[in-house]
């Protein structure tokens, strides 16, 4: 199964520094990376619900298992990866 990637829009590519642009990296990678920055102040835009704000970033590929109805449980969650 392919995963999700994502890439900097080009607006945006000097609000990433520590982020290569023009690149498609892992989705989840590259939301730790933007957390870290967060943490040590930069970004400087708020954190609105997602991490990888689509006004910032293009995405490609597959996420996570998707579903037509929200997981009950703990133990609905995939176990694989």
């Amino acid at each position: 199964m392919r995963t999700r990637q994502a890439r900097i829009r080009q607006p945006y590519e000097a609000w990433f520094p520590t982020i290569e642009p023009g690149i498609w990296h892992n989705a989840a990678w590259m939301a730790e990376r933007v957390l870290q920055q967060q943490r040590r102040g930069s970004p400087t835009w708020a954190l609105d619900g997602r991490v990888l704000q689509d006004k910032h970033i293009e995405f490609r590929g597959y996420g996570p298992l998707r579903r037509k109805f929200p997981l009950s449980r703990r133990s609905d969650l995939p176990t694989h990866q």
